[in-house]
């Protein structure tokens, strides 16, 4: 982690671009113009739309993961309403 920290601490691009696999055959010095471009936050282009729906998305994970939480949910509820029926002194008033 010092060594890290030595190393962006010089302000160059380089070790970054190799963490996520690019290739820099020189240092790039980060100055301050530079800099403030890259950490600017994105504008949409007039006239684009965005989509929020991932075309990529694994359809049979969603699947998976909504069938476990609706055995999750049925288990709970299932474990709710005999905790409910063996009351301690009765069932309680909505199940009568």
């Amino acid at each position: 982690m010092l060594i890290a920290w030595l190393t962006l601490r010089r302000r160059t691009l380089g070790p970054i671009l190799d963490a996520n696999g690019w290739a820099v055959n020189g240092r790039v010095k980060i100055n301050l113009p530079l800099g403030t471009a890259l950490t600017e936050r994105a504008v949409l282009p007039a006239g684009a739309r965005r989509f929020l729906e991932d075309p990529y998305a694994d359809a049979a994970a969603s699947r998976r993961r909504a069938f476990w939480a609706l055995v999750l949910l049925v288990a709970a509820a299932v474990g709710a309403a005999r905790y409910l029926t063996h009351w301690p002194f009765g069932p309680p008033f909505w199940l009568r």
